[in-house]
């Protein structure tokens, strides 16, 4: 089983994002901060449906998977830093983060 940190950025009145930057120069930052903690894979999303920038919905998530829950909270920890510092270069929206344990499950 997998861990996935996710953080997704809900729309409020006012609020700025911009997914060029998001899906390019963030997503770099990212993948440099956390691979040495044995990064599985990266993932951003850019929601299409339900229509965003309404108020309260999702607009944009990432995730991050790891082999374990160690290496996801050193990842968080170690990064953490980094990408807030550069959270003023894409949006104004506060992410909402979480952590879980991933089941894949395959087609029979």
């Amino acid at each position: 089983m997998l861990t996935k940190i996710t953080a997704q950025y809900r729309w409020f009145e006012g609020a700025s994002f911009d997914h060029a930057y998001y899906a390019s120069e963030h997503m770099k930052i990212t993948r440099e901060a956390v691979k040495a903690f044995g990064l599985v894979r990266l993932e951003s999303e850019r929601v299409l449906w339900p229509t965003t920038e309404a108020a309260g919905a999702i607009v944009a998530a990432t995730s991050a998977y790891f082999p374990d829950m160690a290496s996801a909270q050193a990842a968080l920890e170690a990064a953490g830093p980094a990408l807030q510092a550069d959270l003023v270069n894409y949006t104004n929206i506060r992410p909402e983060m979480r952590m879980a344990q991933v089941s894949p499950h395959l087609p029979a």
